[in-house]
């Protein structure tokens, strides 16, 4: 028990990195980056193998436009030889706040809107499926609604 309380008690707040590429109707291909931040106890790493859960951040440029998110997420990865990047999820969901500004030729959407919403994600086997629903913020859209669903690669 008490071995068990000192675990408990010796922990420390660590960050992890994290990536994507998908295809996505509102995007087209976007790649993303961003980081996991967690509490773990001092002793443990994820070299092997570790379930982590805490808030994310991410940034996705794509051909189509810019993704910005937050949100809270759970994990299951390794880092193999990295030590603060995660590139193996076998499992994994993350609830996240999101803005979307397009650009470009976006099919269907017009160009110069943002968006905001929030999105779904969940990884299998380092395979990630996400869907979006999002506001439109700009005054003069024709395009009120978004749904965006994807498919890509990462978390």
């Amino acid at each position: 028990m008490q071995q068990v309380r000192a675990e408990l008690e010796n922990t420390e707040r660590r960050w992890y990195g994290l990536i994507r590429a998908r295809y996505s109707n509102s995007q087209l291909l976007s790649v993303g980056f961003g980081a996991i931040f967690v509490e773990q106890p001092s002793n443990e790493n994820c070299e092997i193998g570790c379930i982590l859960h805490g808030w994310q951040f991410a940034v996705e440029p794509g051909v189509y436009g810019l993704q910005a998110s937050v949100g809270w997420g759970r994990l299951a990865g390794e880092t193999g030889q990295l030590k603060h990047f995660i590139p193996t999820v076998y499992f994994g969901w993350a609830v996240r706040g999101a803005v979307l500004r397009t650009w470009g030729g976006s099919r269907p959407i017009e160009p110069g809107q943002t968006f905001a919403g929030i999105e779904y994600n969940f990884s299998i086997l380092r395979m990630n499926f996400a869907a979006a629903v999002m506001h439109s913020l700009s005054s003069n859209s024709p395009d009120e609604w978004l749904y965006s669903g994807s498919i890509g690669w990462g978390f």
